[in-house]
């Protein structure tokens, strides 16, 4: 089985197209690809809470992670909400 792929001038122009290319424009083309769906998003908020809420059980007595979690302002677990 051969595969075709694209040549090396190609991938650099194309390369090269998205790096100068409007930032406005790709977002607009992008956005619509990372959108979830009600269960990606519920699954993500479960995860987050989990993760979070075993860092602070591992770090308790332990100023620094909190600090870093309220830096990026890391809900407490009861706080997620599933949209």
């Amino acid at each position: 089985m051969q595969i075709d792929l694209p040549s090396l001038e190609s991938l650099r122009a194309s390369i090269n197209d998205a790096f100068l290319a409007d930032e406005t424009a790709t977002i607009e083309r992008l956005l619509p690809l990372a959108a979830l769906d009600a269960h990606q998003t519920a699954r993500i908020a479960t995860t987050a809470a989990r993760l979070v809420n075993a860092v602070r059980l591992q770090q308790r007595g332990r100023i620094g992670i909190e600090s870093f979690l309220q830096e990026f302002r890391a809900p407490r677990p009861a706080q997620f909400r599933v949209r």
